[in-house]
């Protein structure tokens, strides 16, 4: 989405949409909830994993800390008001970075934040942090600022703290005013050198140029010259350039780099980023516990219990109302004697469990019934079942008060990231360190809190 709205907003790089539809969606999907629900996927999937390789000592002290973003312009100034940032600007000078234009794009910036946070609160007790303060720091260095905006519109000054794209990047200065390293004018590119060098890596071999404009091509936009299409969309092209500079051809005229790097924050910047986060840290973090020397190798119950120890198998009982996520409980096995699941016959029945959910539209409700469980024969161990289910759990209710859990509105795919990819089917699970590893059978089961429902994969 970021890069769709720098494309469609302010680059007008290639195939761009309308951009005020593309902003519209963004706010439709933090309206409905939808960008906050990819969030929580995102971070509970960062601090499950962090939690099942290791490394803090107990698993569960693992943290995430969460920054915000920062809005990226000065929205008051007028000196931009006439500067295009139009990769093409030869071919079409608009949009300008006008006033009105750059306080949408904060006040979308600031509304994700929102939903960051939000997102952070609802996984809390995952150990995921939020960190605030930053926006304070950035005042006078950002895009716009009156005293690092001039005529060319480049913004590559050392107090601008986000790099430009008219910025090299095969120099380590930061930009005029750096006291480390003295900028050089050629460090910048001009707006034609900036343009032929995305030319030259687009369509090379073709010897197009900016001189001659789109009049050699018919008056039509790059991206419907000849050789274009093996970039059908403006996230190709980046992954294209992304993938040439990963292979090591980092040259001015071959990756235009300084294209993926605009819009992200310099060296200077990152030095009140790690001055933030890590008095968050100290804020957050207990006194380091005492290793543990048990040396006797692996247990059944290590790699996969994500919260207490092995032999918690429900949630406390005093779990307030409206807690948010709650993290995987799994099955300790082999002490409760359920047979172990077989993970292809799980994945596939989980998702049969999830379509009959959503197209039944299903509303779990507190004082409503609850769907029939889903029995798969022979997908367990020695003969056994498969047994799925989903219960109403308040305890796991979002922190802003939603009461209920619509299948319809989760989809096939969210239902199937709780019961599987970040539920019970995925983490309560074992590998060939275990011992009494069976390859057939590596599922042992649990249950999961998220969004009002309590999510249950088990063999029977």
């Amino acid at each position: 989405m970021a890069y769709r709205i720098l494309n469609d907003c302010i680059y007008r790089a290639w195939q761009p949409g309308d951009c005020q539809e593309t902003l519209n969606g963004l706010q439709k999907d933090i309206g409905e909830g939808k960008l906050r629900d990819k969030i929580n996927y995102g971070l509970y999937q960062v601090a499950h994993t962090g939690r099942k390789v290791g490394g803090a000592n107990p698993r569960e002290s693992f943290q995430v800390y969460v920054p915000s973003y920062i809005p990226f312009f000065n929205e008051v100034d007028t000196k931009c008001n006439d500067i295009t940032w139009n990769y093409w600007s030869w071919f079409n000078s608009e949009p300008k970075l006008k006033t009105e234009l750059r306080k949408q794009l904060n006040d979308l910036t600031k509304s994700v934040n929102g939903e960051i946070k939000k997102a952070a609160g609802d996984l809390a007790s995952m150990g995921v942090i939020f960190v605030e303060g930053l926006d304070d720091a950035y005042k006078k260095h950002r895009y716009c600022e009156p005293e690092t905006t001039h005529d060319d519109g480049v913004m590559v000054d050392y107090d601008t703290w986000f790099w430009s794209p008219y910025a090299h990047f095969n120099t380590k200065s930061q930009g005029p005013g750096d006291p480390e390293n003295p900028y050089d004018a050629a460090d910048t590119f001009g707006r034609d050198e900036r343009d032929q060098a995305l030319l030259d890596f687009i369509f090379p071999g073709k010897n197009y140029t900016v001189a001659d404009g789109p009049s050699a091509h018919g008056n039509r936009p790059p991206w419907e010259w000849e050789g274009a299409d093996k970039y059908p969309t403006f996230e190709d092209l980046m992954r294209g350039i992304q993938a040439a500079a990963a292979d090591g051809e980092v040259d001015a005229q071959a990756v235009p780099f300084n294209y993926l790097r605009s819009f992200h924050p310099k060296g200077v910047a990152y030095a009140e980023h790690a001055r933030h986060l890590f008095a968050a840290m100290v804020d957050n973090r207990d006194e380091p516990s005492v290793p543990d020397n048990n040396e006797d190798g692996p247990k059944e119950c290590q790699g996969n219990q994500v919260a207490g120890d092995c032999v918690q198998g429900h949630y406390p009982a005093d779990l307030a109302d409206f807690s948010g996520p709650q993290p995987p409980i799994c099955g300790k096995w082999p002490d409760d004697k359920t047979p172990r699941l077989n993970a292809d016959k799980t994945e596939a029945a989980v998702r049969e469990y999830c379509h009959n959910l959503v197209e039944k539209k299903f509303v779990l409700k507190e004082d409503g019934a609850a769907p029939a469980p889903g029995i798969v024969p022979d997908a367990a161990e020695n003969g056994g079942s498969l047994a799925l289910a989903v219960v109403y759990f308040k305890g796991s209710c979002p922190t802003d008060k939603t009461a209920e859990l619509d299948f319809g509105k989760l989809g096939e795919e969210g239902c199937f990231n709780y019961f599987y990819e970040m539920g019970p089917g995925r983490f309560c699970s074992m590998d060939k360190t275990w011992n009494n590893y069976d390859p057939e059978h590596t599922i042992f089961g649990g249950v999961i809190g998220y969004d009002c429902g309590m999510f249950s994969v088990s063999g029977q």
